[in-house]
């Protein structure tokens, strides 16, 4: 990815004021699915912005406007003020929208606060330039390269070309060993079936291919009973 930042400097009502206005420029693939995005984040302390784990900004400034584009629902925010003083906050993904945030005191905390949002659709050529941003994870991991959306959705439909639970347990079996999936998905297969004895053989099968080892307690959210949640956690910790 390569980012290429113009830093303007400006004096406003007596003071310096610095806006950071990015282009960022990347090769990565676009699909279908994506969202796309253009923010505008101003603040009268200097910041630094991480989205989903990337840079946005080395040099802190008071306003920082970037367009970049997501297969996620959420962005996940962490603004930098100093080095021991950061702001970690979630913000749902709007597509086709440019959206203004201000820096705002809410019940004594500081918080990114929408203050406006407008309709934003950028050319082919724009869109292909625009750098994808989606999560990143470092923690643990039981095996690297998670499937990617087209890959999913054909591991799915292998194991849905059954109707009988039993033999969509079997393709799951078959099919585990040369998979690596997310916590998210593995819920997405076990909510396949019905019974959460089913969910459970599931779980069994692809809890050592998951990739995002450290959000494995977002697998229980699938079971209901005391019971289930019981031999969930003990599949969990093996």
């Amino acid at each position: 990815m390569e980012y290429i930042t113009e830093v303007k400097e400006r004096n406003q009502l007596g003071g310096m004021m610095r806006s950071c206005f990015l282009v960022l420029v990347s090769w990565l693939i676009c699909f279908s699915s994506q969202s796309q995005v253009k923010y505008d984040f101003q603040s009268s302390k200097s910041f630094r912005i991480k989205v989903n784990g990337y840079w946005i900004n080395q040099v802190p400034c008071e306003r920082l406007v970037f367009e970049w584009k997501t297969i996620e629902k959420k962005t996940t925010l962490v603004t930098y003020f100093s080095e021991d003083d950061s702001l970690t906050q979630s913000i749902v993904v709007k597509s086709g929208l440019e959206q203004s945030f201000q820096m705002q005191k809410v019940k004594e905390a500081y918080k990114w606060v929408l203050s406006g949002e407008s309709p934003w659709i950028p050319t082919e050529e724009e869109l292909s330039a625009l750098p994808q941003l989606d999560n990143v994870y470092n923690g643990d991991s039981h095996c690297q390269d998670p499937m990617s959306k087209d890959q999913f959705e054909q591991f799915v439909q292998s194991i849905t070309s059954s109707p009988i639970s039993s033999q969509k347990i079997k393709t799951i079996g078959f099919l585990a060993p040369g998979v690596c999936c997310t916590v998210e998905q593995c819920v997405i297969v076990m909510n396949l079936f019905e019974l959460e004895d089913d969910k459970l053989e599931v779980l069994k099968l692809l809890v050592s291919r998951l990739y995002d080892w450290d959000n494995r307690s977002q697998l229980k959210s699938v079971f209901l009973t005391e019971r289930a949640h019981f031999k969930a956690d003990q599949i969990i910790s093996q």
